[in-house]
C-alpha cells in the first residue's frame, strides 16, 4: 500500500490521528490532571492500548515482506512480554510507531501535529498561571537558591520537553526553507526556557538541531554529502547509537568514584554518575527485563525516580534484548537516511543519541519523534522502504 502527499489514504489519516492524540495526551499526562481527575490515567492507558492495536494494524496493511513480518511479529510479541513485566509501554509503542510509519509522510504529519502541540503548551501554561494546575518552583538541588519553573507541568523538564519537540518539528517542517530569523527565534526561546527550567539536556538537544540545520541547509550541504561517500565515515555514522551506548557503559563501569574524571563528569551531569553507578552495580545488565522500583536517594536525601541514561535504562531495566532492538531501529533509520540523502534526520538522531547520555526519554514516542521519520520525503513523494 502506498501513500502520497495528497492524504487520500484512510490509513495515513488514521496514523496522524493516533500520533497527534497520543502526543497531546502525553503532554497532559505531564501535568497534575491525572492526580486531579484519576479517570484521566485510565483514558491515557486506553489510548496507549488502542494506539498499539491501530498501529500494528497499519503495519499489516502496508503488506511487509514475509521475513520482515516474521521478525517484526517476534519483536512485538517479545515487547508485549516486556510490557507485562515492567508495566510500561514506551518501547513497545516506539517500535510499533516505527513499523507503522513505513510509508507515512512525516513532514506532513508534523505540519498538523505542531499546531496542537503549541496550543496544548500554551493551554497548560495559561492553566498554570491562573492556578488550575499548580505552578511550582523547584530548587535545582538542596544547596541551590536557583529556582526552576514548571509552567503548569509536574516538573520543569516536562516544560522543556514540549519546547524541544515544538522546535524540532518546526525545523523538520521548514527544512531548507528555514530562515536565519526563524533559527534565531528558536535559539532565543531555547535559551530562555532552558534557563528558567534548567533542563540543560533538552536545551542542548534543540541547540544542536538548530546548529545542524544551519550547517546542512545554509553552509555546507555539498561537503556533508561527499563525506558520507567515505565508507568508514558512513559506517561510523550508522553505528553511532552503538558507539554512544558502549561509551556510556564504559564510563560508568570503569571509572571509580575516586577518579578526578568521575567527579568532573558527575558534577557536569548533576550527580548522574552516582545514580548510574548505583543501578549498574546493584542490578547489573540482564538479558530479560526485570521489574524494580526506580527510587534513588542522593546525598541530600532527595528521591530520584529515574535512570538518567537511555542506554543504561534499557540494559538494566528492560534487558539487553530491548537495548539491541532500540539500537537496531536507530541504526536502520540512519542507514536509510544516508542512502536517500536525508542528512537532517541523521542530525536529529545524533542529537537524541547525545541526549540519551543524560536522559532516558528518547524511547518515549511523544518525545522521540525520529521513530516516525522512517520514510523519505523527496520532491512531494514518499518513497516506501522495504
Amino acid at each position: 500500500m502506498k501513500f502520497n502527499d495528497n492524504e487520500t489514504s484512510l490509513i495515513s489519516k488514521l496514523f496522524k490521528i493516533v500520533y497527534v492524540t497520543y502526543g497531546v495526551l502525553t503532554m497532559l499526562n505531564w501535568t497534575q490532571l491525572g492526580t486531579m481527575y484519576p479517570i484521566f490515567q485510565k483514558i491515557y492507558l486506553l489510548d496507549e492500548i488502542f494506539s498499539f492495536i491501530i498501529l500494528y494494524f497499519i503495519y499489516l496493511q502496508s503488506k511487509p515482506k514475509k521475513n520482515n513480518f516474521i521478525i517484526a511479529l517476534g519483536i512485538v510479541l517479545y515487547l508485549i512480554y516486556v510490557t507485562a513485566v515492567t508495566r510500561e509501554m514506551n518501547l513497545l509503542l516506539f517500535t510499533v510507531f516505527f513499523l507503522a510509519a513505513r510509508s507515512i509522510n512525516y513532514i506532513d504529519l508534523f505540519k498538523r501535529d505542531i499546531y496542537l502541540k503549541i496550543f496544548s503548551f500554551l493551554g497548560i501554561f495559561y492553566l498554570g498561571k491562573i492556578g488550575f494546575f499548580p505552578n511550582m518552583s523547584v530548587a535545582r538541588d538542596a544547596l541551590s537558591l536557583r529556582l526552576r519553573e514548571t509552567f503548569g507541568f509536574n516538573y520543569p523538564t516536562y516544560a522543556m520537553y514540549s519546547i524541544m519537540i515544538i522546535g524540532l518539528e518546526w525545523l523538520i517542517i521548514r527544512k531548507n526553507k528555514i530562515t536565519y530569523i526563524e533559527l534565531l527565534c528558536i535559539l532565543i526561546l531555547d535559551i530562555f526556557m532552558g534557563n528558567l527550567t534548567d533542563a540543560r539536556g533538552e536545551a542542548i538537544t534543540l541547540f544542536l538541531a538548530c546548529l545542524f540545520s544551519l550547517l546542512i541547509y545554509k553552509v555546507t550541504p555539498r561537503k556533508i554529502k561527499i563525506h558520507f561517500n567515505n565508507k568508514i565515515v558512513k559506517y561510523m555514522i550508522i553505528l553511532m547509537p552503538e558507539i554512544f551506548c558502549i561509551i556510556s557503559y564504559c564510563i560508568v563501569y570503569w571509572l571509580k568514584t575516586t577518579d578526578p574524571i568521575y567527579n568532573l563528569v558527575n558534577s557536569i551531569t548533576s550527580s548522574r554518575m552516582d545514580i548510574l553507578k548505583f543501578y549498574l552495580t546493584n542490578y547489573g545488565v540482564h538479558t530479560l527485563p526485570i521489574n524494580f522500583d526506580v527510587n534513588y536517594i542522593n546525598g541530600f536525601g532527595e528521591h530520584i525516580s529515574a535512570i538518567d541514561n537511555g542506554y543504561l535504562y534499557l540494559g538494566i531495566r528492560l534487558g539487553l534484548i530491548c537495548l539491541i532492538i532500540y539500537l537496531s531501529i536507530c541504526s536502520y533509520i540512519i542507514k536509510t537516511s544516508i542512502d536517500t540523502g536525508n542528512n537532517f534526520t541523521i542530525a536529529i538522531i545524533f542529537a537524541f543519541m547525545l541526549l540519551n547520555l543524560v536522559e532516558y526519554v528518547s524511547i518515549i514516542p511523544a518525545i522521540a519523534l525520529y521513530c516516525v521519520m522512517r520514510s523519505q520525503v523527496k520532491q512531494s513523494k514518499v518513497v516506501k522502504l522495504e
